[in-house]
């Protein structure tokens, strides 16, 4: 396994802001449990993940879960970095709702500057309107870092092949601010094909039709995960960090129902496999749950109303 001088900090100062951006109820973070928090110990974990019988195993340093938005983003970053890179779709193609995506919110990017658009709209303007939005449920301090990296992490994908038209609007008038950034055609696929496309040219590996099991947890510490490959067979992937981009549960009707959602946001929710997989994982690795403490979206608005 190669190995690499790759931070917590450094990753999410890159792919980590900006997958965050285009995230809607999607899950990024590097995984660690910790089994004094949280809503299951790590024990649980490693006691459900020991059933498995793997048929293969393989070694990397970063795998990711999702080939979303965010997916895509972190697995870029994480090959520009030098790490061995795996990333993982349950689907057969790559994109989830990414691919149903016209644009993204950016503030202060080279595009805005060019354009000549934006450079009136303030930071503090974008979180009140954030924190009407979701009824002050919001992490101010975590958007902070988002909306402050969202221009530099346009410009960087850019630098991989990203697509854009030559418009940043107010969303052709629906939204409040100059600050989308719309994909060339309006095609979600100009973001993904290419961010996929430069993540394989680094070294990264792309499974699809592969689906994320459960973590292994040994003594607090996730070393990697089980999947399901599309044969069937189960493989060990060992890695220094997971990253979980697998979407959110709007199509998961156990947990829709526990917190008290109408079930009727669950149809026409773009693609399959909003299962809550990523966050039922987390969880039984001993991560805090905080999707109570968050407002409910059924698709991607948030930024793209500003």
């Amino acid at each position: 396994m190669k190995s690499t001088n790759l931070s917590r900090r450094g990753f999410l100062q890159g792919a980590g802001a900006a997958a965050a951006v285009v995230a809607t109820a999607g899950m990024l973070a590097g995984c660690s449990a910790n089994s004094s928090e949280g809503n299951a110990d790590s024990s649980a974990a490693g006691a459900s993940a020991a059933a498995y019988e793997p048929a293969e195993s393989m070694d990397v340093d970063i795998v990711v879960v999702g080939a979303g938005s965010s997916g895509v983003a972190a697995a870029v970053q994480a090959a520009e970095l030098g790490a061995t890179t795996l990333l993982l779709e349950k689907n057969t193609k790559c994109g989830g709702n990414g691919q149903l995506t016209e644009g993204m919110f950016a503030l202060n990017s080279q595009m805005q500057k060019d354009l000549g658009v934006g450079d009136d709209v303030t930071f503090r303007q974008i979180i009140a309107a954030e924190q009407e939005f979701f009824n002050y449920r919001i992490n101010a301090l975590l958007w902070k870092d988002m909306v402050g990296a969202s221009g530099d992490d346009i410009d960087w994908m850019a630098s991989h092949g990203v697509k854009f038209s030559d418009v940043v609007d107010d969303y052709h008038g629906l939204g409040k601010f100059d600050c989308f950034h719309w994909f060339e055609d309006g095609k979600g696929s100009n973001y993904i094909d290419p961010m996929v496309a430069s993540a394989e040219s680094m070294g990264a590996t792309v499974m699809t039709e592969t689906s994320a099991l459960d973590l292994i947890v040994d003594n607090g510490q996730v070393k990697g995960l089980y999947v399901e490959k599309a044969d069937g067979s189960i493989l060990q992937v060992n890695a220094k960090a997971v990253i979980l981009c697998s979407g959110g549960y709007a199509q998961n009707e156990e947990i829709m129902l526990e917190r008290g959602w109408d079930l009727t946001y669950s149809h026409n929710n773009g693609i399959e496999g909003h299962d809550g997989d990523g966050l039922r994982m987390a969880i039984a690795a001993g991560a805090n749950d905080v999707s109570r403490e968050r407002c409910f979206l059924r698709e991607a608005y948030s930024f793209l109303r500003y």
